[in-house]
C-alpha cells in the first residue's frame, strides 16, 4: 500500500494518506471547500435560470439545490437586472 504526502488545499497542513486523490486534511476543510463551491461566481446563465424558475414558482431553496448553490447565491442572482 502506497502512502502519499499531501498538502491540504484549504489550510496548507501536510498530511499522509493512502488515497492519491485526497485534497483535504480533514472534514472541516472539505466542508469549507463545499461552502466555497456553492458561492462560486455566476455563469452567464445563472441569473436568467434563477429568475425564470422563481417566476415559475420554484422556491429559492429548490433552485439552490438544483444548481448546487447556496440560498444567498440564488438570492443575489435574483437581484441581477437582466
Amino acid at each position: 500500500m502506497k502512502i502519499y504526502n499531501k498538502t491540504c488545499e484549504i489550510c496548507g497542513t501536510g498530511f499522509m494518506t493512502t488515497y492519491c486523490y485526497q485534497r483535504f486534511c480533514c472534514e472541516k476543510c472539505r466542508d469549507i471547500e463545499k461552502k466555497n463551491a456553492k458561492n462560486r461566481p455566476f455563469t452567464r446563465d445563472t441569473p436568467f435560470l434563477c429568475q425564470k424558475w422563481h417566476q415559475e414558482g420554484m422556491s429559492v431553496r429548490k433552485i439552490a439545490e438544483v444548481l448546487n448553490r447556496s440560498t444567498d447565491s440564488v438570492e443575489k442572482a435574483l437581484a441581477v437586472r437582466l
